[in-house]
């Protein structure tokens, strides 16, 4: 089958893993549902037998009340690259619950290592990741979401990224929505510390605008607008593209 018609990034590779888990369930009237905590192993190699990476990982993960979740990974992690091999250790957190039945906060965090694929080295990563959706009504929906994310090489900034979203829905009936899609991204660059020459700042702003409409349940009416910024360390956002789309969709059974 033709691998990169579909959703895998890479082909040409043999991987083996397997993993267990254990599932501790509360007892009627606790302050939590369930705890769970696994591990698991991984590994895969070209298909001349070398390492493309090599993981062990283990979990733990919280239920309770009000849908709260949380959850902890580690990993030990060996990763071949550009014809080096790197020994990166990964602890990633996240969490979240409903304070009330129409608002839900999540956030996640990282600390990794990691490695500077432009350069080809070793770094070290920092990452934060906050969401925050809300229900307003039966009709409007609200997703608002902040990424922050800072990578280090030999304890020189490498680059801060900060991408901010916020997606609207208002839903006039159960065959007709109204979307609309707001985001920002701010790459700042450390140009002493690449290999190669960089700007220093890259920014980004889209839009998008959509109306959908069901027909029936097999057609679908698309009308939408988008547009796009960019920007850098000397050009202001400027407009790059604006698009105006629409799409019927429709199914034949045969």
């Amino acid at each position: 089958f033709r691998a990169d018609l579909g959703y895998l990034p890479q082909v040409g590779y043999r991987n083996v893993e397997g993993g267990v888990n254990y599932t501790w369930n509360a007892p009627p009237q606790a302050w939590w549902a369930n705890f769970r905590a696994g591990g698991e192993v991984s590994y895969t190699a070209d298909e001349d037998g070398d390492l493309l990476n090599r993981r062990f990982a283990g979990w733990f993960l919280y239920n309770g009340v009000r849908q709260s979740q949380f959850f902890f990974r580690g990993t030990r992690y060996r990763a071949a690259y550009g014809g080096r091999e790197f020994d990166m250790n990964l602890f990633s957190f996240s969490g979240g619950f409903w304070p009330t039945g129409n608002l839900e906060v999540w956030a996640g965090a990282a600390i990794a290592d990691h490695i500077d694929f432009a350069n080809v080295r070793p770094a070290k990563l920092r990452n934060l990741d906050v969401s925050l959706l809300a229900h307003l009504g039966e009709h409007v929906r609200f997703n608002v979401s902040h990424t922050y994310e800072r990578m280090t090489v030999y304890d020189e900034r490498l680059y801060t990224a900060n991408i901010s979203q916020l997606a609207a829905y208002y839903h006039l009936s159960i065959r007709t929505f109204f979307r609309a899609i707001i985001q920002y991204v701010d790459y700042d660059y450390n140009p002493a510390n690449y290999t190669f020459e960089i700007d220093s700042r890259y920014r980004h702003f889209f839009t998008q605008f959509l109306f959908s409409y069901k027909i029936n349940p097999r057609t679908m009416l698309y009308l939408g607008y988008s547009d796009n910024y960019n920007g850098d360390q000397k050009i202001p956002l400027t407009q790059s593209s604006r698009t105006f789309f629409v799409k019927l969709g429709y199914a034949w059974r045969l």
